[in-house]
């Protein structure tokens, strides 16, 4: 019964943390990232991008190219997403959900 409780309440807040996502993601990404972006943000995105070596196997170089580009257009038609090649919020979301916080962290 004690485990039952703890994993009812384990899945609410998974599920009310999931429901926050969007607003945390209004505030750390006023901007989007595509190709031309360089730096710390990009690093961290295809890091994160790297464990799924279906989406990504390119290098970490902190430079959002053809590659990173590529990954994130089969990441978005993947989770039915506008296919833009662009870190939007909708991706971001998808990233976060599926890689954990932090890919961006402003």
């Amino acid at each position: 019964m004690r485990a039952q409780i703890l994993g009812n309440a384990a899945v609410k807040l998974r599920e009310a943390y999931i429901a926050l996502i969007p607003l945390k993601v209004e505030s750390m990404l006023g901007f989007r990232l595509g190709v031309g972006s360089e730096g710390n943000d990009v690093v961290k995105l295809q890091t994160a991008l790297r464990q799924d070596a279906t989406l990504y196997q390119g290098p970490v170089t902190g430079y959002y190219g053809p590659l990173t580009k590529a990954a994130i257009e089969k990441l978005q038609a993947r989770s039915n997403i506008s296919v833009t090649g662009e870190v939007d919020q909708a991706t971001t979301i998808k990233l976060m959900q599926q890689f954990g916080v932090g890919v961006f962290g402003k």
